[in-house]
């Protein structure tokens, strides 16, 4: 009891009955103690208090996908010249307000280690025909600005544009005693 309360640790026990005193005592120094008959109930318990300590685990979550067709250039206000990726939305949908990444070399090989990333982080702007929106959903052309400080030459018809999010998500223990 002492190492659990200099520790903030909770005890555990298999099958074993406390005496009152030392219950009033545990109750006194705000320990935590688990009880069970039933050893597997034991283990389910140690497995979610585990969890619970554990961090949430970070993985990217792929919302949409759109391939390049074209490039142009858009005049604005104040007539300065924006390159513009013409796409069209092959999958899921591609949110503004998300990440994007641009991806090159897609056809060669399935694995996507291998894939060349010429852009990640956020765009400027996403446009259906002349109006700005907050999404494009699959089946639907587009227009996908680039951060500003990007260069958009680097683009080329045919590469690959993924919007996704990070997500996070708990932790599982996959520890089992027998």
């Amino acid at each position: 009891m002492n190492l659990a309360s200099a520790f903030g640790a909770t005890i555990y026990g298999f099958n074993i009955k406390i005496p009152p005193i030392l219950l009033s005592k545990m109750k006194k120094e705000n320990i935590e103690y688990r009880n069970s008959n039933v050893i597997y109930r034991l283990v389910e318990k140690i497995k979610e208090d585990i969890e619970k300590t554990l961090p949430p685990e970070t993985i990217i979550e792929e919302l949409g996908r759109a391939d390049v067709v074209q490039l142009f250039n858009v005049s604005t206000v104040t007539k300065k010249k924006i390159p513009v990726a013409g796409s069209k939305c092959t999958a899921g949908t591609l949110q503004s307000s998300c990440r994007f990444k641009v991806i090159r070399n897609t056809t060669q090989t399935e694995d996507e280690s291998e894939w060349e990333v010429i852009y990640n982080g956020k765009i400027s702007s996403l446009r259906h025909f002349k109006d700005e929106v907050d999404s494009v959903k699959s089946g639907m052309e587009c227009g996908v600005c680039l951060s500003t400080s990007t260069n958009q030459q680097e683009l080329q018809p045919g590469d690959v544009i993924i919007c996704y999010t990070h997500k996070k998500v708990p932790r599982k223990c996959d520890w089992t005693p027998w």
